[in-house]
């Protein structure tokens, strides 16, 4: 069974995004936009099994 990927924000660890418009259909890399912080650019990829685990990593490297 292939594990689903999601998607994180590096600046506060939320799933919460979208693709902004002005990247759609722009040949641009795609970048996204979080909807909790407003972070734009590129997100960490996680295994739907080991979010809650990455985003405890982030808020121990958000700390320091």
């Amino acid at each position: 069974m292939k594990k689903q990927k999601i998607f994180i924000c590096p600046k506060c660890g939320s799933v919460n995004w979208k693709i902004p418009p002005y990247f759609k259909g722009s040949g641009l890399p795609i970048v996204k936009l979080c909807g909790d912080c407003g972070y734009t650019g590129t997100f960490l990829e996680s295994d739907s099994d080991k979010v809650k685990d990455t985003q405890n990593k982030l808020k121990e490297k958000n700390k320091k």
